[in-house]
């Protein structure tokens, strides 16, 4: 007698089941694809106790004659292909014929379709793989599928689902992301008989994207762009300020389907780089058409993930594209969106009293002496710093145009208040100089080197055996930054020579947390962000600490270099610079609005 059987159909139906369908999300995803395939205009999508006990989606494409119906409940039955050349074509979401059979076999499920043009429809109930009844019934052009007590036949798959809400979670998340991807197509999502959220068939990304993820208003959005050749990335992407704490919110569209790729996610936070924090990740939606050959979506058996025939040439143009977008918007102070403030102009005329009478001037605070209008308080006062160490250290003034802010004076040793077409704006002075020395600091270090200063006294370096040998080997890279150190006998180094703008700082403790960046990331300066983590301690240890007083002309310096970089959201280690209150949030704040 043979060891080797043959599984039975619904034996197999189930293993294919447990391959694509994961949870209740994934019968949503399969059957909205369906609905995609078939030119619908409008999907419904409504469950109940979180997918476990219904599923329902309708919808009003093309539908499905008696002989279809029937077809499409076999496995790998489909429409879709027809030759293995095909597998290398796709263009439909959904090819494979796995998902009814699959999800058949684990529910008992109702399928209801009607052809365009038809008189009347067909009505198939199923139940854990098999066909109970076929009728003949009226219904509106379309498709409806009912999955109802998903698992009900496999109740140890079941016991491994979490709660009604997380499952939820999971299926709103799906019709979100694919909502994204089809802004041509209106979705309404319902949960327990509760509307959740309902779009608007032929919206614009920006507007879906913003309702989608709730954000503040669609001017933060960032348009992105980018091609070569054949291929183009297109989408949104919110500014460094909306983050999040994982990848959830950002959303990866390759020809339309919904994926999660790690080569577009890593090109993605690599161009976001410094501009946010360690741990928080970026909000957006990105499009990415190429042609079908060019990617391979038949890798995954719920086509999660892709393989691309030229990843790197991928990862180049989300790259590009992000970095150049982000870096569009990188102003100091530029115009806000105009429904949130009035405008400049009445800001800058003489307040008038409630009898109408224009006041020119302001009295100080605390103080008798009248103060002109406009002008600070600590510019009309003899400047009230005590003198401390340059502003740029080493660094030249950078030649800028002046900044478009407005200095009112400094808040706590700490932040400078300034005033701008869109309001209040409050710089955090460290994170300002920082950036400010970062930038130059990578400029010097692009044009062959950073100028280094020889210390009086020369400082010993005690390591381990390990950052002994990662250090002699980087030796060079340390020179670059520079940084002279030389081996003195043993485990011991000394260093000779420190950055000019870190002449006067503790240059032993920069070393070890310079080494300590290396070990973390295998002890190789070959990769630029870790150069730039680098060059980013260097510029926190150099720059101006908080609590410390500027004088008018520190501040003014600061804010004209700060308007000269590239970049002036966040500092080199993605907090942010500053943070802005316009004048409608100052009025109804007020009272005034």
């Amino acid at each position: 007698m043979t060891k080797i059987k043959i599984l039975s159909e619904s034996l197999t139906n189930q293993i294919a089941a447990g391959e694509v369908i994961e949870r209740p999300a994934s019968v949503v995803k399969e059957l909205i694809e369906n609905a995609l395939d078939a030119q619908a205009k409008r999907i419904e999508v409504e469950v109940t106790g979180g997918g476990q006990q219904l599923i329902r989606v309708i919808d009003n494409g093309e539908g499905m004659d008696r002989e279809d119906i029937l077809l499409c409940l076999e496995r790998h039955a489909t429409s879709k292909i027809a030759t293995d050349k095909d597998l290398f074509h796709i263009n439909t979401l959904g090819f494979r014929g796995e998902a009814l059979p699959s999800i058949a076999s684990v529910s008992r499920m109702t399928l209801i379709s009607r052809r365009r043009g038809d008189l009347s429809g067909h009505r198939v109930t199923i139940h854990y793989g098999r066909i109970k009844e076929v009728l003949e019934t009226g219904c509106p052009e379309g498709t409806v599928v009912e999955v109802r007590d998903l698992f009900g036949n496999l109740p140890a798959r079941r016991k491994f689902l979490k709660s009604y809400d997380t499952e939820t979670g999971h299926i709103q998340d799906v019709v979100e992301h694919i909502a994204l991807a089809a802004c041509a197509v209106q979705f309404i999502f319902s949960n327990d008989r509760r509307g959740v959220f309902t779009t608007s068939s032929g919206e614009k990304p920006e507007d879906r994207l913003q309702a989608i993820f709730h954000l503040d208003h669609s001017s933060k959005l960032i348009p992105v762009s980018n091609a070569r050749g054949e291929i183009a990335l297109s989408g949104y992407i919110a500014g460094p300020e909306i983050n999040r704490a994982s990848l959830r919110s950002l959303c990866i569209f390759i020809n339309g389907r919904f994926v999660r790729d790690r080569i577009i996610q890593h090109a993605v936070i690599e161009a976001y780089g410094s501009f946010l924090m360690k741990g928080r990740y970026p909000v957006g939606a990105l499009y990415v058409m190429l042609p079908p050959a060019g990617v391979d979506v038949n890798v995954h058996p719920a086509k999660h993930e892709v393989r691309f025939k030229e990843p790197k040439l991928i990862h180049q143009i989300v790259s590009e594209g992000i970095r150049a977008a982000i870096l569009s918007r990188q102003k100091v102070g530029g115009p806000g969106p105009a429904e949130t403030h009035r405008s400049w102009e009445a800001y800058r005329e003489p307040y008038k009293s409630a009898c109408g009478v224009a006041i020119a001037q302001t009295q100080g605070l605390f103080s008798e002496e009248t103060v002109e209008a406009g002008v600070s308080v600590q510019e009309k006062a003899a400047p009230y710093a005590r003198p401390g160490a340059s502003l740029t250290g080493s660094l030249p003034l950078t030649q800028s145009s002046p900044s478009d802010l407005r200095l009112i004076g400094q808040l706590a040793a700490s932040y400078l208040l300034c005033q701008s077409e869109e309001g209040l704006i409050i710089i955090d002075q460290h994170a300002a100089h920082e950036r400010i020395l970062f930038e130059n600091l990578k400029d010097r270090l692009r044009k062959g080197g950073i100028d280094s200063q020889q210390l009086l006294f020369p400082v010993t370096l005690e390591l381990a055996r390990s950052e002994k040998e990662a250090l002699s080997a980087h030796l060079a890279d340390f020179a670059a930054l520079g940084m002279e150190i030389a081996p003195f006998g043993g485990e011991t180094f000394v260093i000779r020579a420190a950055p000019a703008i870190l002449a006067h700082r503790d240059i032993k403790e920069l070393v070890e947390s310079a080494l300590d960046i290396m070990a973390s990331a295998g002890g190789s300066f070959l990769d630029e962000r870790l150069l730039n983590d680098i060059l980013a301690l260097m510029a926190c240890h150099a720059a101006i600490k908080a609590g410390q007083p500027l004088t008018v002309e520190e501040m003014e310096s600061l804010l004209q270099q700060l308007n000269s970089c590239p970049v002036s959201s966040n500092c080199p280690h993605g907090r942010p610079i500053r943070q802005l209150y316009t004048y409608y949030e100052l009025e109804k704040g007020f009272k005034r609005k």
